[in-house]
């Protein structure tokens, strides 16, 4: 049982990490909007999302073949949000403070796309990416089961 729930524990830690990283980009770019806390929040988040998309790569790595899989869903996931998150940019002032011009100048069709389908990216990692998770839970605790009967 202790050893399932360390590996819980690690698991759920990335998670985590990737959902607070998502709040924190979400937080900088929608709630605060503008100046240093802005890119702060953003910048930080940014850090917590890559950093746990890379933990679960190692993980999927190490992981025995009945997690390994779902692990490297997970990494699939992380990635959507993350790409979620590049079309918001794409589609927000960031855009047009990198490159001088707003996307919805040049493009406008594009602009309205990328407006419409960042969010629906977004919140099929998040969810998609729960109930990967909650697999992976699940797994763990069904081998831990058999330790557990044997004492």
């Amino acid at each position: 049982m202790e050893i399932a729930g360390k590996g819980l524990r690690g698991s759920a830690r990335w998670s985590v990490l990737w959902a607070l990283g998502m709040f924190a980009i979400f937080l900088g770019e929608r709630i605060v909007g503008s100046g240093t806390m802005r890119a702060v929040a953003t910048g930080a988040g940014l850090v917590a999302v890559i950093a746990a998309m890379a933990m679960r790569f190692v993980r999927a790595g190490k992981a025995p073949a009945d997690r390994k899989k779902l692990e490297q869903r997970l990494v699939a996931l992380y990635a959507l949000g993350l790409g979620a998150v590049l079309l918001y940019v794409m589609q927000s002032d960031l855009w047009s403070s990198a490159f001088n011009q707003p996307l919805e100048r040049n493009w406008p069709r594009l602009s309205t796309v990328l407006a419409a389908l960042w969010p629906v990216a977004w919140i099929a990692a998040l969810m998609a990416g729960y109930t990967c998770f909650a697999m992976v839970r699940g797994v763990v605790q069904r081998k831990s089961a058999p330790d557990q009967a044997a004492r």
